[in-house]
């Protein structure tokens, strides 16, 4: 069964960040897609006291995975209040424009997505 979740255990938080090359800070997080224990893809961001910003996300050539980790990203968000969120920087926006997450201006990400069907974005009917 796959599942998606945040990860809590702040050592393997620290290294994921190390092995994507991104700085882990207080504020930094993810969630994990795993079946048993394989992991099938991740989403590495962080939440400030009103914005979420997405750093990392993989898979890119699985839509539906992307699509699903994503999600439970900015659910995250919006369990803490956090109403705002964007991509960080160099982060390829490809798989967010073909989700349907992306703003018009190619870095905020649409909140409000996240209570639509993933059908608009991933062409999946």
């Amino acid at each position: 069964m796959i599942q998606v979740l945040p990860e809590k255990d702040i050592n393997k938080l620290t290294e994921l960040y190390k092995e994507k090359g991104i700085e882990f800070n207080g504020n930094s997080m993810a969630v994990i897609a795993r079946d048993g224990q394989e992991v099938l893809g991740l989403c590495l961001f962080e939440i400030d006291k009103d914005t979420e910003t997405v750093f990392h996300l993989e898979p890119t050539d699985d839509i539906m995975m992307a699509d699903g980790i994503l999600r439970s990203a900015l659910h995250v968000g919006v369990t803490k209040n956090v109403t705002n969120a964007r991509l960080g920087e160099n982060l390829d926006k490809t798989v967010f424009q073909r989700l349907g997450f992306l703003e018009e201006d190619g870095k905020t990400l649409k909140i409000n997505k996240l209570f639509e069907s993933c059908c608009s974005g991933c062409g999946h009917k």
